[in-house]
């Protein structure tokens, strides 16, 4: 069935508010007016008409609050950015130095911020790793010994190591042992 014309519902609207204007001097009884009422509540539901014009474009919303990460940053591997005497420290924010005391370890120096008595997150940084990338990986350990609260980050690697096969009757490569390495970049967030 179609949808019913503005027209139509006018029309109809019209006769039934003629009818109900007049019924108490015609002695239309109670009952019929309710079943009018219902019989026009019941059209205007279903009628539609044309579409509205488009609204106009909303404004923009204020700025969102600061995060709650007192400190981050992103570190590009010695390997990929030698650090000298510190690292790279890119998009950062509350970090002041990152230092590189031996193979796959960083001091990351957050002023005001004591890796004694606060944990970070640590991640691996896909564009600051060495190729290959999926064999790295970044450990917060708790802090950098004699840096009075900075805190340590591990990199390492797993090489690849050949071995013979059970049998005896060839070779195959793994992945070994996991060692310390300049190679693999990291994030770093301190809440």
């Amino acid at each position: 069935m179609k949808n019913p014309k503005w027209s139509h519902v006018t029309i109809a609207l019209a006769v039934i508010a003629a009818l109900a204007i007049a019924s108490p001097a015609i002695g239309v009884s109670k009952s019929i007016r309710k079943a009018i009422k219902k019989e026009v509540s019941k059209q205007i539901s279903k009628a539609t008409g044309p579409a509205g014009s488009a609204g106009s474009a909303g404004s923009a919303g204020a700025p969102g609050a600061n995060g709650t990460a007192r400190a981050y940053a992103r570190v590009d591997s010695h390997s990929d950015t030698p650090c000298a005497p510190n690292c790279d420290v890119l998009m950062s924010k509350g970090v002041s130095k990152v230092t590189h005391p031996a193979i796959g370890q960083y001091c990351v120096y957050a002023d005001g911020i004591d890796a004694r008595s606060v944990s970070a997150v640590v991640a691996v940084d896909l564009f600051g790793t060495a190729v290959p990338m999926g064999n790295g990986s970044a450990m917060v350990y708790s802090y950098c010994i004699g840096t009075n609260g900075a805190f340590e980050v591990n990199t390492e690697r797993q090489p690849v190591t050949t071995v013979r096969d059970a049998a005896g009757t060839g070779t195959t490569t793994v992945a070994g042992n996991a060692v310390p390495a300049d190679t693999v970049g990291f994030t770093i967030v301190i809440p």
